[in-house]
């Protein structure tokens, strides 16, 4: 028994008519974006002005995880809200990691290499900045320890 050409595909791959992942999770995104875009103008309706709006979602725009879990109560439309920011960041962070995984299928040893050079390079600035802030919350506390003390 034969199996036709176009029946057969390698393991792994995908036919032209299946929606990659990637493709998936961006079109996921761009309609919880629509979402989001659609909750805002329509609480927009209720606010009497552009200052009072930005007021009120300004804050969960923010910080949007105590609004969505309950931690600060708030009204049930703009706890809604909450969580659909929560899921685009969270969406955003799985897009981002699935494209760096499907990126990362092809690399050669080589580009590994570099690959990991320069994430610790920004790594290694991200830790020198934190030390920094860190060394300067220090010095404050010591500034506040001293006048405390005198």
């Amino acid at each position: 028994m034969e199996i036709p050409i176009t029946v057969a595909k390698a393991i792994g791959t995908k036919s032209a008519e299946e929606p990659s992942l990637i493709d998936s999770l961006k079109h996921s995104y761009s309609e919880l974006c629509l979402t989001i875009k659609l909750q805002r103008e329509n609480y927009g309706d209720f606010c009497e002005d552009e200052e009072e709006l930005e007021r009120t979602l300004g804050p969960i725009e923010h910080d949007p995880e105590p609004y969505s879990n309950g931690s600060i109560k708030t009204r049930p439309i703009l706890k809604k809200y909450a969580k659909a920011i929560c899921e685009r960041l969270e969406l955003e962070s799985r897009i981002e990691a699935t494209e760096e995984m499907l990126r990362d299928v092809d690399l050669t040893p080589q580009q590994v290499k570099l690959d990991m050079k320069h994430y610790i390079s920004l790594s290694e600035k991200k830790i020198a900045s934190q030390q920094k802030q860190i060394d300067t919350l220090n010095e404050k506390m010591d500034h506040i320890i001293q006048a405390i003390i005198n």
